[in-house]
């Protein structure tokens, strides 16, 4: 059976293969211990309605943007240029998280959460879902063709008509030609819009959720330019670790995957990100505050 790309995996295969193409990865593996922040978290959730539940997901968002405020050099852009062997980076005054997340019969788009460094857990957690109610509220080809199309516009605007031509040839022509269903195309107050799957300022991309039994981690991840960083969150998994009286016992931990461009950064400047998930999975005063808020 041959199956030809659709709209979504084109986008995917573009992005992901200008990364790979540009981009010198480092990927390394920090294994968070989340002991006492399930602990927190169960305690908090207990007797409470569904609705009214805090996820793992929205605090460890809350916990990785903590981190990223540290290290704000995660939160930018770089552009460089091989011939001139010059390059600049721009730190971002927001932190616009890109987050990827599964729609349909499993197809997957980005979507962008703006200005997540002034939200609380339940803000964050009320974010996600909004976004996740929009989606099953929009006909995603239509979005990301339209999508497309700009980017496609922009490349024409900085003179790389080759690849701009390209794009267009592959979306009009062939099997794997792009069709949007007419009949699916009206347009409603509460759909997601192009700006909202446009690229953020970093890409945190929870992979545990998928698949909550996995055990093992994250050991590469993509970088989608012009972005420096990107962060993959696995499963909570129960392991073996030596306290500091070292005695072995049981802790929840969580491997977070952090993916950065070797040009602009290295790994002793993620060094403060680090230390600063170590902290606040400490803090039983900070978790229970920020959950409650």
């Amino acid at each position: 059976m041959t199956e030809y790309f659709d709209i979504s995996r084109k986008i995917i295969a573009n992005m992901t293969s200008e990364g790979w193409k540009t981009i010198p990865h480092v990927c390394i593996v920090y294994d968070a211990n989340a002991s006492l922040l399930m602990d927190v978290l169960q305690s908090y959730n207990r007797g409470r309605a569904s609705d009214e539940k805090i996820s793992f997901n929205s605090v460890i968002l809350r916990i990785l943007i903590e981190g990223i405020k540290v290290c704000p050099k995660m939160n930018g852009h770089i552009k460089f240029s091989p011939w001139l062997v010059s390059g600049k980076v721009t730190t971002l005054e927001h932190i616009d998280i890109s987050l990827p997340i599964t729609y349909g019969d499993g197809k997957m788009t980005t979507i962008n959460l703006p200005r997540m460094e002034e939200k609380s857990v339940h803000e964050i957690q009320a974010t996600v879902a909004a976004f996740r109610a929009r989606i099953e509220s929009t006909y995603m080809d239509r979005v990301l063709y339209r999508t497309g199309l700009e980017d496609t516009f922009c490349e024409l605007r900085k003179g790389n008509i080759p690849k701009a031509v390209g794009r267009l040839l592959g979306a009009k022509l062939g099997p794997g030609r792009v069709r949007i269903d007419k009949r699916k195309s009206a347009e409603r107050e509460d759909r997601l819009k192009p700006e909202n799957i446009k690229q953020g300022s970093i890409t945190v991309s929870n992979m545990g959720s998928l698949h909550k039994q996995w055990k093992g981690s994250c050991t590469i991840l993509e970088i989608i330019p012009p972005q420096l960083c990107a962060l993959a969150v696995g499963a909570v998994q129960k392991r073996a670790v030596v306290d500091e009286e070292d005695r072995i016992c049981a802790a929840r931990i969580v491997p977070i995957t952090i993916a950065f461009d070797h040009r602009a950064l290295d790994t002793a400047e993620l060094v403060p990100f680090m230390q600063t998930l170590d902290r606040v999975l400490q803090d039983r005063a900070w978790l229970e505050r920020e959950i409650s808020l």
